[in-house]
């Protein structure tokens, strides 16, 4: 009988037909999931490619599979705010994006006392997931505090003297080491830290690392997140620079490290630490270059960002150019500097939700407009632009008159800056005089000093820091000062990519 006969044909086919009609109407078929989308800092740069077998970091997290005790900060401590936008009230804990971002706070048993608190009754109430790492373990108001140094091997231990001071805190609970000595010891946290929190806590999307002094603007903070895939490799910071040109994130501006970059820290970590990274933090400045070091080892790519994190509110040059763009961090803040930020975080959001990210432009009109004033005794504001010192004083005393209309001949601007160092009055009036001059402070040493500047800025509070005895007495013109912030615009557009 031949092999292809017309009924064998037929029933081939009529069989593959029915397989092909089950397959596709009963059978489950596995479909790929959509890539989250790329929003890189600096779109200049390449990114590279997500990683082929990343997991959603969602999956455990709610649950506490984390590989490790979990630390949920502030419970029972919720605030809740009510959204501007719809009227409903949003716990702050459950803002989109909130569940899938760990905070980690480095401290130390010197800073325990008298900044933690301020985080603690703030920013770690609305956290979900948060950790403390210092140079002990133990506990503050029901919190565990995790001991970044024990990792250490002893044999690194026994060859720097400044683990001396960290055996006397093991051994004494009442020891607490010097300035000097806790500084030392600072640079050995950073690696053993973030290999900890990655491997206890390896399923959030994205990790900030902080100072005690650091304060965030939660709500800015993950509408930030919200516009990168946690699986590409970021490793994002406000920049600092070695002798040899290597950049590396700044520690006091909050160190932010994504999905991905953690998988490829981690790997590295446990080939490496002991061999070649532990010794090297013997020889690095500090512990941000040595983790900048050990991101470069691990091929993980830098992205410097700068204007919205690691900023000093006193030293910030307000401009148009940072003018639209969002505060994410804040750094060097004191507990009153502190307390008062985020009361104003709280405010924003019982105002305008958790969708408005708050501006360089909201903190300048609601924190820094209200401290500007014609005259400010015993402040520096940080005027720098134009310097003139004086000569040994006459014993007359002489006033600049106060800026006329009319055309100034060559005496009268000569006049003018022989005498602005001899008072503040005089002083002000040359930067009056000055067409693009916003601000001034003048110095009260014996040949005084007058300083004028056309960028605005705060300063602080300075007692005796004018120079041979002197104090600093700074002011602002502020019609100038309303005229500029009014021109640089209502910001309709956010400026999420700002960068120096």
């Amino acid at each position: 009988m031949p092999l292809f006969t017309p009924s064998r044909v037929l029933a081939f086919f009529l069989s593959f037909a029915l397989v092909s009609f089950l397959w596709r109407i009963g059978l489950p078929r596995q479909y790929s999931a959509s890539s989250l989308p790329v929003v890189q800092p600096d779109p200049s740069r390449t990114i590279p490619l997500p990683l082929p077998d990343a997991v959603n970091p969602a999956v455990g997290a709610e649950n506490g599979r984390d590989g490790g005790a979990q630390t949920t900060l502030g419970e029972g401590q919720t605030t809740a705010h009510e959204d501007g936008n719809t009227g409903s009230k949003t716990n702050c804990k459950d803002v989109r994006g909130a569940r899938d971002t760990m905070v980690i706070v480095k401290t130390s048993r010197a800073e325990m006392k008298d900044k933690l608190p301020p985080h603690l009754q703030s920013l770690l109430s609305c956290v979900p997931h948060a950790a403390l790492f210092s140079d002990h373990s133990g506990t503050i108001s029901g919190i565990p505090i995790y001991n970044a140094l024990e990792p250490i091997s002893n044999t690194t231990k026994a060859k720097h003297d400044e683990f001396l001071a960290y055996e006397s805190m093991q051994a004494d609970n009442g020891f607490t080491p010097t300035v000097d000595q806790l500084a030392a010891l600072e640079k050995w946290k950073f690696l053993p830290m973030v290999y900890k929190v990655a491997t206890m806590h390896p399923h959030y999307k994205f990790y900030l690392f902080v100072d005690v002094d650091t304060a965030v603007s939660w709500s800015s903070l993950l509408q930030w997140l919200a516009r990168f895939d946690f699986r590409i490799q970021y490793y994002i910071g406000a920049p600092a620079t070695t002798h040899e040109d290597m950049r590396f994130a700044k520690q006091g501006s909050g160190i932010l490290l994504s999905y991905g970059a953690m998988r490829h820290f981690v790997k590295s970590y446990e080939e490496r630490y002991e061999s070649e990274w532990e010794a090297r933090v013997a020889s690095s400045c500090c512990g941000d270059q040595a983790l900048g070091e050990a991101m470069r080892a691990s091929r993980v790519e830098f992205y410097a960002v700068e204007g919205m994190v690691g900023e000093e509110r006193e030293g910030v040059e307000w401009s148009q150019r940072g003018w639209c763009v969002p505060v994410v961090t804040w750094r060097g803040l004191g507990e009153e500097e502190s307390g008062a930020f985020y009361k104003e975080q709280e405010k924003w959001t019982a105002k305008w939700g958790w969708e408005k990210p708050v501006l360089h432009r909201d903190v300048f009109r609601e924190a820094v407009m209200p401290l500007l004033e014609e005259e400010k005794a015993e402040w520096d504001n940080g005027s720098k632009d134009s310097v003139i010192k004086g000569e040994p004083k006459d014993e007359e005393n002489h006033d600049i008159p106060a800026p006329s209309r009319g055309k100034r001949d060559a005496d009268t601007v000569s006049t003018t800056l022989q005498h602005a160092v001899l008072s503040p009055a005089n002083c002000r009036n040359l930067c009056k005089q000055t067409e693009d001059c916003v601000q001034w402070k003048h110095s009260s040493a014996e040949r005084g000093a007058c300083h004028l500047s056309r960028r605005i800025r705060l300063g602080k509070q300075s007692k005796n820091a004018g120079g041979e005895k002197g104090q600093w007495t700074s002011g602002w013109i502020m019609e100038r000062v309303k005229k500029a912030t009014e021109e640089w615009g209502g910001c309709e557009k956010v400026e999420w990519g700002y960068k120096l």
